[in-house]
């Protein structure tokens, strides 16, 4: 029973237009990103090829020109802004629903509460989480096919120096670095994903549902952007999830990971066990 109730939810999750929106808008401002800013260096790569002698400037390289190799593009910085919106959307409104149609006083009658209430959970996280990953993937793989893999280097400008986490990584395995982070945007989307399930029980208002973790994200990064300390923005997840930024401190993860499942997991599944359906 308990397979049979997480292959329902893991398929509702997965296969619904919501899914599809959110996939459609990631992947959109991934390609818009190749259009905008790596086509032209492309175009540099090939003026290269005939001019090798001509040229002092580190050439453009995947780890440092993909959406979340640098700060300085637009997309890059609107796809982490919006980040909670994409891991929300394809199934984290679904208890709310259950509960409002009936469909949750179904599942009662026929399988244990609790069964329910983590097949719900995972198939949320795994959404949520695949929801902003997928088309980061799709961007980094795009980029790979258009420019070489060379190692970084800091004097060619990037962030990620003694002050972030696995900046020797960076320098000697890159692509680790770059994967690691996609792990840790999967984790964190996965949990922004689960916020509403609380959300669920104390809201009639979808919108509101749908936007609290959205706005919880702006007011984290307003109030980091308008303290005295000029590092404060760092402690932003709008920042610290950048892979061409990079994490300040592993306490921050551990930190925000803890109180987005203390919400979104662990009040959710004590309210949950005790709601009276019937």
């Amino acid at each position: 029973m308990r397979r049979k109730v997480l292959k329902i939810e893991l398929r509702r999750a997965f296969f619904n237009r919501r899914m599809a929106a959110s996939l459609l808008i990631g992947c959109g401002i991934s390609i818009l990103h190749i259009f905008h800013n790596l086509l032209r260096y492309v175009a540099q790569w090939n003026e290269m090829a005939f001019e090798l002698k001509g040229r002092l400037e580190y050439p453009a390289h995947v780890f440092n020109h993909w959406i979340c190799g640098n700060t300085y593009n637009l997309e890059g910085f609107l796809y982490f802004v919006i980040l909670p919106l994409l891991a929300v959307l394809p199934h984290s409104l679904s208890f709310y629903e259950d509960r409002k149609n009936g469909y949750i006083r179904q599942v009662y009658t026929r399988s244990d509460r609790e069964i329910y209430l983590v097949a719900k959970y995972v198939s949320v996280f795994l959404a949520g989480g695949a929801a902003v990953v997928l088309p980061l993937l799709v961007n980094l793989c795009i980029c790979m096919t258009l420019l070489p893999g060379l190692p970084p280097q800091n004097a060619a400008g990037t962030l990620i120096n003694a002050s972030v986490l696995w900046y020797t990584l960076y320098e000697k395995v890159p692509i680790l670095y770059v994967l690691l982070f996609l792990i840790i945007d999967f984790i964190f989307a996965g949990l922004v994903a689960g916020l509403p399930l609380f959300l669920s029980f104390y809201s009639e208002r979808k919108s509101v549902i749908l936007l609290m973790p959205f706005i919880l994200h702006i007011f984290i990064y307003s109030v980091c952007m308008m303290t005295a300390l000029p590092s404060a923005v760092e402690y932003a997840p709008v920042y610290f999830t950048f892979a061409g930024i990079g994490c300040p401190s592993g306490w921050l993860l551990v930190g925000y990971g803890l109180a987005y499942f203390a919400i979104g997991g662990v009040l959710y599944w004590l309210v949950g066990k005790r709601e009276d359906v019937f």
